[in-house]
């Protein structure tokens, strides 16, 4: 009778055993399923979650001067003023007004009225300047081309 309870015991944990595994193979299979794309929120750009109306300033570097002090001033009008320094020899001051406008993105300010390189990326309290293709500017000089904001 001891056999028999034993042989029973064994028998049912070997069938146990066999239908866990089955439900594993199957989990496992479950868990191979095609890969989780992972999509940017375009609800949340620099256009509408960050604080970016305000002043900016900097130096930005010259080739034919000590550098160009910039002040830039993001309205929430879409307008803008730009006051551009030049230090050194050739030494004068620009002022410029007009209205900016956003890329697709709402992560790149465009301002209007002025020549190539006219775009930058608006970060957390920081401009990045781009260069006449739109993208960040490399090299042992890319720090040098952002302004901060005041």
């Amino acid at each position: 009778m001891k056999i028999n309870a034993i042989v029973a015991l064994g028998m049912a944990s070997l069938l146990l055993g066999c239908q866990s595994s089955e439900n594993l193979s199957a989990d496992v299979q479950a868990t191979k399923s095609e890969p989780v794309m992972s999509v940017a929120d375009s609800a949340h750009n620099a256009r509408n979650s960050l604080d970016w109306s305000g002043t900016y300033q900097g130096t930005l570097p010259c080739a034919d001067c000590e550098g160009i002090e910039v002040s830039l001033t993001l309205n929430q009008d879409g307008t803008y003023q730009l006051i551009r320094n030049y230090v050194g020899e050739v030494s004068g001051q620009f002022t410029s007004q007009d209205r900016f406008h956003w890329d697709e993105r709402g992560s790149v300010v465009i301002l209007s009225g002025e020549e190539a390189p006219n775009q930058f990326f608006v970060g957390e309290n920081v401009l990045f300047m781009l260069d006449r293709q739109g993208q960040r500017i490399n090299g042992q000089l890319a720090d040098l081309y952002r302004l901060i904001k005041q």
